[in-house]
């Protein structure tokens, strides 16, 4: 019984470990963000650039294993950042005259209802 006692005060008593927070951006989150922006900073117009994507090259630019970047692909592929085409590739998505200017539209219109809102509902105070 004496050893028993002893054995719990030891573990009771020990040290609590020394452990720093956790990074709150995954893999996939920090991927996503990377790609993302490079794909908002390339000239996707410009006929000389190149528009497939190769995941061995991702994995090796990005420093992380293949599973990171395909989750990335694929919320990228989702928001119609990027387009999968089997046994192709991925590639960035070029946006049509049409599609940009029907964007454009939409925008204008929400912004114009936005301030005939806006409008409606202010006050003098």
């Amino acid at each position: 019984m004496n050893g028993i006692a002893t054995l719990v005060q030891r573990t009771s008593a020990a040290t609590p470990l020394a452990l720093a927070p956790l990074n709150a951006t995954s893999l996939r989150d920090q991927a996503y963000t990377l790609l993302k922006n490079a794909i908002a900073d390339t000239d996707i117009y410009d006929p000389n650039q190149e528009l497939r994507l190769d995941e061995r090259q991702l994995t090796a630019a990005l420093g992380v294993s293949r599973t990171p970047i395909r989750e990335a692909l694929s919320l990228l592929e989702q928001e119609g950042f990027i387009r999968t085409i089997p046994r192709r590739g991925i590639y960035i998505v070029r946006k049509s005259k049409r599609a940009i200017i029907e964007m454009v539209q939409m925008w204008a219109a929400l912004e114009s209802m936005a301030a005939r809102l806006a409008t409606l509902y202010a006050s003098d105070s």
